[in-house]
């Protein structure tokens, strides 16, 4: 079995291989397939962190939660 640090290097590896286009368009899919669930009925803030490394970027989710009047949103400096 794998361990967990060594899953983690492997899947740094592969997004630091991930070209800038790709990370933005999965990016999107992610961030509209959260927007997508079924959770935002009583939701008044949402905790975000800031992308590194190709990680997934939120800006999209983020957006979306101040049109919805989702006003504390707090980004994450990592």
């Amino acid at each position: 079995m794998e361990t967990k640090q060594k899953i983690r290097k492997d899947f740094l590896r592969i997004r630091k291989q991930m070209q800038k286009e790709d990370v933005i368009c999965k990016s999107q899919q992610i961030c509209h397939a959260i927007i997508n669930m079924n959770i935002w009925d009583n939701i008044s803030s949402i905790f975000v962190y800031s992308p590194i490394n190709n990680e997934v970027d939120l800006q999209v989710l983020v957006e979306w939660a101040r049109s919805k009047n989702i006003r504390r949103v707090y980004r994450i400096a990592t």
